[in-house]
């Protein structure tokens, strides 16, 4: 008996992924084949004859993998912010005292080197008293006046017109203002004392002492405005005198600037 021979084919098709992100996509392919190997052995035994048949089947595997990188090209986002503009006012220095070099007074005019007795009212801006706060007159001398010329101007003051005084002026201000103050002084008969004070009315602080001979000197500093103080006074008191205590301190060109 002759059996013909088996032969079995297997076909798989290929399988294929495709994968795809936005930065690679990876594309894999696998391919099978099969292939069938027949051997036929026959064995005759008179009368009969026995073929047998035996089939090998291999199975061979390709795998084949293609991937495929995509580059995204970098995006440049570009933001414009429009300039800002920042405004400063800045305030120049200013003095802030009235008639400090004693220029203007009421009244009629003081003679060629000689001098006026004023009342407060025809001063302005300074007020003058003795140092118990009793009533004083200022003494305004004209430049030239006993061979003293003015500093500043035509006029200029003896502090002591006819006893021991002290002038002050209020000015308004504000907390950390910065104060640049300034004044001249001269001896009327040798060395004159005068003492500066600064603060709140009724709270000044003594800023210091200045004696002078019988030549004009200028004395100058500086003063921070307190917290809370809105109104400033500067007062120049007598200390002492080379003679009478109604006679000296001469005083001219007082400047407060606010440099703010």
């Amino acid at each position: 008996t002759t059996v013909p021979p088996t032969t079995t084919t297997t076909t798989v098709p290929p399988t294929t992924t495709t994968s795809t992100t936005t930065t690679s996509t990876t594309t894999t392919t696998t391919t099978t084949t099969t292939s069938t190997t027949t051997t036929t052995t026959t064995t005759t035994v008179p009368p009969t004859t026995t073929t047998s048949t035996t089939t090998t089947t291999s199975t061979t595997t390709t795998t084949t993998t293609s991937t495929t990188t995509t580059t995204v090209p970098p995006t440049t986002t570009t933001t414009t912010v429009p300039p800002t503009t920042t405004t400063t006012t800045t305030v120049p220095p200013v003095d802030i005292l009235v008639n400090g070099s004693f220029e203007n007074y009421e009244g009629d005019p003081i003679g060629d080197n000689s001098y006026k007795k004023l009342t407060n009212q025809q001063v302005p801006g300074w007020t003058i008293e003795r140092l118990d706060g009793s009533n004083l007159r200022f003494e305004v001398w004209e430049s030239g006046h006993r061979g003293i010329e003015s500093v500043e101007g035509s006029h200029h003051l003896e502090l002591n017109s006819t006893a021991e005084g002290s002038i002050y002026q209020d000015v308004s201000v504000s907390p950390g203002d910065q104060i640049s103050w300034s004044f001249w002084h001269r001896g009327r008969a040798g060395t004159d004392t005068v003492k500066l004070s600064l603060g709140a009315p009724g709270s000044e602080v003594d800023i210091g002492e200045y004696s002078t001979s019988t030549s004009w000197i200028q004395y100058s500093g500086t003063y921070t405005v307190s917290d809370g103080v809105t109104t400033l006074r500067v007062r120049i008191t007598h200390v002492s005198t080379a003679r009478f205590p109604g006679k000296g301190n001469l005083l001219d060109d007082i400047k407060l600037i606010n440099n703010y």
